[in-house]
């Protein structure tokens, strides 16, 4: 898997167990991280970006190769609400 190192995309990681990860993707001498790791997580009021892990420093996360099934560029609209997320910056247009 071809991972850019200090890559500033955000994107989409599906996990073993079906869960999905928003972030940025790192690759520090062989080890993968998810930096400001994000989740989707389904609520009564529709689908919610959260904290992920929900009772962990989600800074800078090690993620196991071995249990992504999937990654892909996260979509604008899910992406400018993860930066919204994190950074409390509404982006318009």
């Amino acid at each position: 898997m071809l991972i850019e190192k200090n890559s500033t995309e955000i994107v989409s990681i599906s996990i073993a167990g079906g869960l999905e990860i928003l972030g940025r993707l790192t690759d520090e001498e062989g080890e993968l991280y998810i930096e400001n790791a994000m989740a989707l997580a389904q609520t009564p009021q529709g689908i919610a970006i959260v904290k992920w892990p929900n009772s962990g420093n989600n800074k800078k996360v090690w993620i196991n190769k071995d249990q992504i099934v999937a990654k892909a560029p996260a979509v604008k609209e899910i992406a400018d609400k993860y930066i919204e997320a994190n950074s409390g910056i509404t982006i318009v247009g």
